[in-house]
């Protein structure tokens, strides 16, 4: 699982980065991140910020973490999930639609669709 979240948030982060920016792509996913951060099970006020981590291994956990995959699998749905809104809100569903198609393609069987 942590391979596959690791390996979809790579692809994201290129096609938006192309778009927008390293910068642009840290402005998103630092939202993101505040919008998740609430409810997520990682979350605990001595953890690193987010951010110190490489940008290609969102979230993800590291190996003192005590996540259960479950929980994991969570995390990478909720924080995925509020990016892709946010990034939607921002340019729109038909453009966003296409970043998804195009960074996901090699991990789906059906383009996205709005």
């Amino acid at each position: 699982m942590a391979d596959l979240a690791h390996d979809l948030w790579k692809s994201l982060t290129t096609e938006i980065t192309f778009l927008v920016g390293q910068e642009g792509f840290d402005t998103l996913y630092a939202r993101s991140v505040f919008l998740t951060e609430n409810a997520s099970p990682w979350q605990d006020h001595s953890a690193p910020q987010p951010l110190d981590r490489p940008i290609t291994d969102p979230l993800l956990p590291s190996a003192e973490t005590s996540l259960t995959p479950a929980q994991i699998r969570v995390t990478t749905r909720q924080l995925l999930s509020v990016f892709i809104g946010v990034l939607s809100t921002l340019i729109g569903n038909q453009v966003t639609a296409r970043i998804l198609d195009v960074a996901w393609k090699k991990f789906m069987m059906h383009p996205v669709k709005e």
